[in-house]
């Protein structure tokens, strides 16, 4: 469940900043209830897939620099056993298996099959 956090608070912190109105660094670590270096850890996650952000300081906002998207959709698919051995070549102890995927694009559609 940690992952899945750490998923939805990238997230969070990209449409905070995607919005414009994210206060200093202090305030935005606050809102979110983590530390200022992890806020900065987590920024520098979202830089890492081609996302420019910066600090303005006579706005007291971060903002994003290019033209670029950052989305994170993921998937729980419940598997049979037959399932599991196709994907993992044997079988899996996990109550509930499931598969995660990545990808990184510069732009997503938002039809009906990505969800």
């Amino acid at each position: 469940m940690k992952a899945l956090r750490h998923l939805e608070r990238l997230q969070l912190i990209y449409d905070i900043i995607e919005k414009g109105f994210t206060g200093s660094p202090d305030e935005l670590a606050s809102k979110l209830r983590i530390s200022r270096r992890t806020l900065y850890e987590n920024i520098e996650v979202i830089k890492e897939y081609g996302i420019e952000i910066d600090y303005c300081r006579t706005r007291k906002t971060f903002r994003i620099l290019n033209d670029k998207s950052f989305k994170i959709v993921f998937e729980i698919v419940v598997l049979d056993k037959e399932q599991q051995r196709n994907i993992n070549g044997g079988t899996v102890s996990l109550s509930i298996p499931c598969f995660f995927s990545a990808r990184n694009d510069s732009t997503f559609t938002n039809d009906n099959n990505n969800f």
